[in-house]
């Protein structure tokens, strides 16, 4: 391997480690706060929770590497051509293309390895979250024991409690049906009042009960002995323990969905795919026969072209579409809309019949699609990445890392679209899966191709049309405050488009009236008539230096001893 292989291998492995953890635990969170409700007040160890998140960080894997893969080349390239590392590669007789050929080689790594993590890892963590959240939703909250009403939440017991003191946590009032002899309502404790604890392991519950009685009926009778027998123990202080069952999380010794669709591999989702076409077309072929062979079709051998033994012409009956009177036709229409009407019933009826199965096959086909699909969006954004690296030649967490995300972003939103109109059925697996390709395929092409050629993307354009739009936006919540500069009678007409375009004139500048003509007569500037006959205000300095002048036109917080020179523009 040549020195400029490693020495880009090198700069591109570190980012590319980097972005990928912090993109993954980014994602960790967002997957975490989407199940935090069921793993708090569980009672959960830290191994199970870290056990949690080890699968889940593992489902997010399909969405980090493209985006791991579009930063990481970015900022490689980017740093080559802000250092003119890459300039001085380019003068040294090597192209582009040559180096980027390392990245594209470890690009190609990574989407095999995407590819293989997506079809083996997700289903096997989807298959553990699955079970993990069910272990987790047969752990029980703490008891909370309501008050006036019989509680049955505790397995074998009946309780109920007048009035629960939420300060001290007493309960007064407390009756206890033990029904774990399952011989009814024959054990009852009574007390005035009674305290509930539950040990630190959640596998019993300690009832402290304080001034009552136990009640036991022995419920013995026979043929023989038909006496019953009721036993009375008062006490003052008494503590019963009842195991609990349901209370402390237990791990399920192995994963049980690896039948949903999420936690099947290729060949897995293979199998399926061929179950449900089976079953579509057994089912098709019913409803076939069912439509066909019902009392709609009444002539259905002449209509049916499978039955008519090659025969080509044209439909033809004696008499068909004569009718003996206005009667006869519309009883023949009204049945004929009857018959409609029950065929569109059954059709809709068959379409309710297929519909889980088709939409099953759906997800089949499109998660087996989508295996490939997030594979190759590695290679894909690579090329979207380098070249902008290329053309920006900014490698940093800046404008170039942002304009990289907009590109995820893209993709992403796309992406999900196509999946969720192939879900739906509204378009095909095929083009669900693939559509995010059908858009960024082209804008790849068009920015390697810039690359290649050294082309610019014309962002001073862009910028410049960015600060228009940003001055125009400003200008709507913030109008500016226009002083005016002019003199002659041709100065008046912009004047007055300022002010019809709604701009605020506050105050106009022109040259101080003086004597003209044969009469020396005073006359005013044309700006000067038209302000007066407008209400704005006039300055008429002699020199632009005036101290006067200054004095008024400047700021007080711009004011100095040493005045700036003004622009003189009469």
């Amino acid at each position: 391997m040549k020195k400029l292989d490693r020495f880009v291998l090198s700069s591109f492995i570190g980012p590319f480690a980097a972005i990928l953890l912090v993109v993954v635990f980014v994602l960790i969170l967002q997957f975490l706060w989407l199940y935090i409700d069921e793993l708090v007040g569980k009672g959960l160890g830290v191994k199970v929770i870290l056990e949690f998140m080890l699968w889940g960080a593992c489902t997010t894997l399909p969405i980090a590497l493209p985006l791991a893969t579009l930063l990481s080349s970015m900022m490689v390239v980017g740093n080559l051509g802000e250092n003119n590392e890459l300039m001085a590669i380019k003068a040294a007789g090597v192209s582009l293309a040559r180096v980027l050929m390392p990245l594209m080689l470890a690009t190609a790594a990574i989407a095999v390895g995407a590819f293989y993590v997506g079809d083996r890892l997700v289903p096997k963590a989807y298959n553990e979250i699955f079970t993990l959240r069910e272990d987790i939703s047969r752990t029980k909250d703490e008891i909370k024991i309501p008050s006036g009403i019989f509680y049955d939440g505790i397995e074998g017991y009946v309780l109920r409690v007048n009035e629960n003191d939420d300060e001290t946590g007493m309960m007064h009032g407390v009756m206890v049906y033990d029904h774990t002899g399952n011989k009814g309502n024959t054990s009852l404790s009574m007390a005035d009042s009674a305290t509930l604890k539950m040990s630190p392991n959640k596998d019993f519950l300690i009832f402290t009960l304080y001034n009552g009685a136990n009640y036991q009926e022995t419920n013995t009778k026979n043929y023989r002995d038909t006496t019953l027998e009721l036993q009375r123990i008062n006490f003052a202080r008494q503590e019963l323990i009842i195991p609990l069952k349901n209370y402390t999380f237990e791990k399920s010794d192995s994963a049980r969905f690896g039948d949903q669709i999420m936690s099947m591999n290729s060949d897995q989702l293979r199998v399926e795919k061929d179950s449900l076409d089976k079953v579509v077309v057994k089912q098709q072929n019913r409803h076939y026969r069912m439509l066909v062979g019902g009392p709609t079709f009444v002539e259905k051998s002449q209509l049916d072209t499978a039955s008519r033994n090659g025969i080509s012409r044209n439909f033809e009956w004696p008499g068909f579409m004569d009718w003996g009177g206005l009667s006869d036709e519309v009883s023949a229409y009204q049945k004929a809309s009857e018959s409609a009407d029950r065929m569109h019933m059954d059709v809709l009826s068959y379409a309710g019949d297929v519909y889980d199965t088709y939409w099953y096959k759906r997800r089949a086909d499109l998660e087996l699609l989508r295996k490939l699909g997030r594979a190759l969006a590695c290679f894909m954004l690579f090329f979207i990445g380098a070249p902008l690296g290329a053309l920006i030649r900014k490698g940093g967490l800046g404008a170039s890392a942002i304009i990289a995300v907009l590109f995820f972003l893209l993709y992403y939103v796309v992406d999900l679209s196509g999946a969720k109109l192939a879900k739906d059925g509204t378009i095909d697996a095929f083009n669900g899966a693939y559509v995010a390709m059908y858009v960024m395929v082209p804008i790849c092409v068009f920015l390697t191709w810039k690359a290649m050629n050294d082309s610019s993307l014309g962002l001073d354009g862009v910028k410049t049309w960015a600060r228009r739009l940003w001055s125009r936006i400003r200008g709507i919540f913030h109008k500016p405050r226009i002083v005016y500069m002019g003199t002659p009678e041709f100065a008046v007409a912009p004047l007055e488009r300022l002010i019809s375009s709604g701009y605020k004139v506050v105050g106009a500048v022109t040259v101080a009236d003086k004597p003209s003509g044969r009469g020396l007569s005073v006359s005013e500037s044309a700006v000067k008539q038209y302000c007066t006959a407008h209400g704005i205000p006039v300055l008429q300095p002699l020199k632009l230096r005036d101290p006067g002048f200054l004095s008024i036109s400047t700021p007080p917080s711009c004011r100095s001893t040493a005045a700036p020179r003004p622009s003189t523009g009469q």
